[in-house]
C-alpha cells in the first residue's frame, strides 16, 4: 500500500486520510497566534483524576506523502504526540486540538472522533506511574505558529508517516500511525 492510501484494517476504518473531510471541525476561531502563545486563555481546568488523555495527530500532506508532527517529550525527549488531560467544558476532540496548539503550536482540522487508542505509563510528578489510555484524533495542520507556550520545552518536527512510526517507544501508537496513514 501506497503512503497515505487508506488501508483495509481496524484502525483506518474509523478514518483514514482520504475521508478526513468528514467530522471535522477547526481547532480555534481566528485569533492573533502570537498573543495566544504567551496569554493563559487555553488553560482550562483539567481533570486529573482520570487515565484518559486526548492525543492529537498532527499531519500534513506532501507530495511525498503524509507526514507526522511529532514533538518531544519535556522529562526524555522522546519523540511523543501531543496530548494532555481531560478539559472541562471542553470535548476530547477540542481537547486534543488544544494540547496540540500548546505543546506544538499547530492549528487546523481536527476529527471528532478518535482513530485509535492506546496504553501509555506515565509517571505523575509525585513519582506514581499510571496507565493511561490516549485517544487518539488527526490533526490536519493548517498553521504552525513561530511562538507557542512549551517551544522552550520541546522540539517539533514533520517525518514521513512510516519514519514517524518508527521513532515513538508506544506500540500501540505506532501502529495507529503506520495503519491510518
Amino acid at each position: 500500500m501506497a503512503l497515505g492510501e487508506p488501508s483495509k484494517s481496524k484502525a483506518s476504518q474509523s478514518g483514514s486520510v482520504s475521508d478526513f473531510s468528514a467530522e471535522v471541525s477547526p481547532t480555534l476561531p481566528a485569533l492573533d497566534i502570537e498573543a495566544l502563545a504567551e496569554s493563559n486563555w487555553l488553560m482550562t481546568q483539567s481533570n486529573r483524576d482520570t487515565d484518559i488523555q486526548y492525543g492529537a495527530l498532527p499531519w500534513r500532506p506532501t507530495r511525498h506523502g503524509i507526514e507526522i508532527m511529532l514533538v518531544t517529550s519535556r522529562g526524555t525527549g522522546r519523540w511523543v504526540i501531543p496530548k494532555g488531560w481531560p478539559m472541562e467544558g471542553k470535548k476530547p476532540h477540542r481537547a486534543a486540538a488544544i494540547e496540540a496548539f500548546q505543546e506544538a503550536g499547530v492549528k487546523g482540522l481536527i476529527k471528532k472522533k478518535p482513530i485509535g487508542a492506546y496504553p501509555y505509563p506515565k509517571r505523575l510528578p509525585g513519582g506514581e506511574e499510571r496507565i493511561m489510555h490516549i485517544e487518539v484524533y488527526p490533526l490536519r495542520v493548517t498553521l504552525e505558529a513561530a511562538k507557542w507556550r512549551e517551544k522552550k520545552q520541546r522540539e517539533r518536527c514533520w517525518f514521513p508517516a512510516e519514519e514517524a512510526a518508527e521513532l515513538v517507544d508506544e506500540g500501540g501508537l505506532a501502529l495507529i500511525i503506520a495503519e491510518w496513514a
